[in-house]
């Protein structure tokens, strides 16, 4: 097991702090011309929210209390910014199902997500231990070759459901849970990887081009193509990389610095990552109804409205409601 510092916990919320904007700009940048050119810089951010939650997955003691602590975690502020968003967008029709199937908001498939494999840790414990632990990695190719080959024959995955299946998803998670125990180990430097990981983004938006030219906008940007994976593979690396110390760039250290400030506030947007995630589809959709905002200024005016969300939230509410609220 890698031991975690105080630094290596900080630089984890700095990973965070850009995860969380990356889904930001994914989910902002819509309207852009340059939406092909800008989504391979930024469809990494699920893939390492999971890597990180794999990594950070202590070995199960008792499994009903990690099921109980895990899944109303997410759970219980998924349903009241689930209820909230009902309230107003004022639709009410179908709402049990919608909330039990997480279609409330379909930018709340992470959550499906998470659960589904949060059920599926106890087994990933047991593969971590088996002669052929690698096949775990083999899930997400597996799973995103399937939806190609369905996406090649004409069929169309619509979203959310093209990403909602836990196994186009689960190998990141999986891969977290080998580099912190060290069962696997990562040859090459941190530039090194950084080259591989700029080839695999043009690799990326080649592979856009070849999809919209087979007029398949659905496949074009989305998260879930072979080469997008293999970039978020590349970034998880390179975040392991980071988290241990690794990499050879100690930077802001000078307390009282501009870049120690700098670095202050992005490990309170990593701290505040998951509220920013609950609340931001309602900050969406009241940017999108009564501005003409456009990409980057709605994307920045999304990640400074979210976090004052938190921020508020949390000075009022206290950790104990906050908690609820999916504000700590």
């Amino acid at each position: 097991m890698i031991p975690l510092n105080e630094k290596s916990k900080n630089r984890i919320q700095i990973i965070r702090a850009i995860a969380i904007i990356s889904v930001l700009v994914i989910h902002t940048v819509g309207q852009s011309p340059y939406e092909l050119y800008i989504r391979p810089l930024v469809n990494f951010g699920v893939g390492v929210f999971l890597f990180l939650s794999g990594f950070l997955t202590p070995r199960i003691e008792d499994v009903k209390v990690f099921y109980t602590k895990r899944i109303l975690r997410v759970f219980i502020p998924y349903l009241v910014w689930s209820l909230l968003l009902c309230v107003v967008y004022g639709d009410y029709q179908d709402l049990a199902w919608n909330l039990l199937t997480f279609q409330e908001s379909s930018i709340y498939y992470y959550i499906f997500v998470y659960l589904q494999i949060t059920l599926l840790v106890p087994i990933l414990w047991k593969l971590l231990d088996a002669r052929y632990y690698w096949l775990g990695l083999a899930i997400t190719p597996v799973a995103i070759l399937v939806e190609v080959i369905w996406a090649l024959t004409g069929h169309y995955l619509i979203y959310p459901r093209n990403i909602n299946n836990c196994l186009v998803w689960i190998s990141f998670v999986y891969l977290g849970m080998l580099f912190r125990r060290g069962i696997i180990r990562i040859h090459g430097r941190y530039q090194q990887w950084s080259i591989v990981m700029g080839l695999a983004m043009f690799l990326e938006v080649l592979e856009g081009k070849f999809w919209l030219s087979f007029g398949r906008e659905d496949f074009a940007t989305t998260q879930v193509k072979l080469s997008s994976m293999f970039v978020t593979g590349c970034v998880c690396v390179l975040v392991f990389f980071y988290i241990t110390g690794l990499h050879k760039d100690e930077i802001y250290t000078e307390k009282g610095s501009k870049k120690e400030i700098f670095r202050r506030i992005v490990i309170s947007i990593g701290d505040a990552s998951f509220g920013i995630y609950l609340v931001h589809p309602l900050v969406i959709y009241f940017l999108r109804h009564n501005t003409g905002f456009l990409f980057p200024l709605n994307t920045i005016l999304t990640l400074i409205l979210t976090y004052l969300c938190v921020w508020i939230g949390q000075r009022i509410c206290g950790k104990k409601l906050g908690r609820y609220l999916g504000f700590y």
